[in-house]
């Protein structure tokens, strides 16, 4: 059984996390870059940058990439600001992730196994839109 939660690319199945963190390389509107750490823990929703001085504006919608393959993680949906992930937790169960890439707003989903879980005060905004990507995923794939 594995100590911490396992983050990886869904672009290059690279890990992106190490012990307890993720990291990103992500983008904001202006083009300005950093390199940003969160919690590995999908309920917890403490970030901090760790390279780089973009100032991080709430409620702005940041590209996340790979800081390995450079591939962007944001969904491409204009009304589902979501990043996606894939995740193997503590008990080696594997997940599709998505987090929102808003600063400051916190929703986080897994689907695992045909099944929905979300998690922070917001996550109830991209609830339908993840529903029918879900219901998508159970009938094609």
């Amino acid at each position: 059984m594995e100590k911490y939660n396992i983050f990886y690319c869904p672009h290059c199945f690279g890990y992106l996390s190490i012990a307890d963190r993720i990291i990103f390389k992500i983008k904001s509107k202006t083009n300005e870059y950093a390199l940003l750490m969160l919690s590995a823990d999908i309920a917890d929703y403490d970030s901090s940058i760790i390279s780089g001085t973009l100032k991080r504006v709430e409620k702005e919608l940041y590209e996340f990439y790979c800081p390995l393959c450079s591939k962007c993680l944001n969904l491409e949906s204009s009304d589902m600001k979501l990043v996606k992930l894939f995740m193997k937790d503590k008990k080696g169960n594997k997940s599709e992730l998505y987090f929102s890439g808003v600063y400051g707003e916190y929703a986080t989903y897994a689907i695992r196994d045909y099944s929905l879980e979300y998690f922070g005060t917001h996550s109830k905004r991209y609830l339908e839109q993840i529903q029918k990507y879900k219901e998508f995923y159970e009938r094609y794939l």
